[in-house]
């Protein structure tokens, strides 16, 4: 910011493809990052790397607490790309993890899940309903799991898929808690956990 401010006189001798470009990705990045937003680190970084070269090489100028902080920012920077890849490349594929959930989900049920549940799952199931769903009605409590579970319960959910670590929600209980109103939970990996409802 400090960059582009000081040497705003000199955005028009940045080539247009990188100016246009970075403008596009900083109005993308504000739009749908409002929350996680070192998951699409990766694909802005770069952009803004080049873009900062651009600025300063225009003007080169001597100013010693400013390349502490870029060399600062770019050490920052190369560590959480480097750990968002190694993190996508060390677990497994999203839609494979699902998949071996299904002998523990039995098809046909209705249920609360995870939004990426939804991508090759969707059609197994009598009705799906993610995790948005119970944030759209919800009323922050002391209590968020056992809202969330008074409200799958109403809703006639037959079971509520968790994912621990892909997709955390402040309304997951504990980390394999035995139950919760109306549910109980029947798998438990150290990541997912389901719970199905009590007759």
């Amino acid at each position: 910011m400090y960059l582009l401010i000081k040497q705003r006189k000199f955005i028009k001798n940045v080539p247009v493809a990188l100016t246009v470009y970075s403008l596009s990705l900083f109005i993308s990045f504000w739009l749908i990052t409002k929350h996680g937003s070192g998951t699409y680190m990766p694909l802005f970084m770069p952009f803004m790397l080049a873009l900062v070269y651009e600025l300063y090489k225009t003007n080169s100028f001597k100013n010693v607490p400013l390349r502490l902080v870029l060399v600062l920012y770019l050490i920052i920077g190369v560590y959480g790309m480097v750990e968002i890849i190694y993190k996508n490349f060390s677990e497994v594929y999203l839609p494979v993890s699902y998949e071996r959930l299904r002998n523990v989900i039995p098809d046909k049920k209705k249920g609360l899940v995870p939004l990426t549940f939804f991508f090759n799952e969707y059609e197994r199931h009598a009705r799906l309903l993610s995790n948005e769903n119970f944030h759209f009605h919800a009323t922050k409590t002391d209590s968020m799991p056992g809202q969330m579970a008074h409200w799958a319960h109403q809703n006639k959910l037959d079971f509520v898929l968790m994912d621990y670590n892909n997709n955390p929600e402040d309304f997951y209980p504990k980390a394999g808690s035995p139950a919760l109103p109306f549910y109980k939970l029947t798998y438990y990996d150290g990541r997912f956990a389901v719970y199905k409802g009590q007759d």
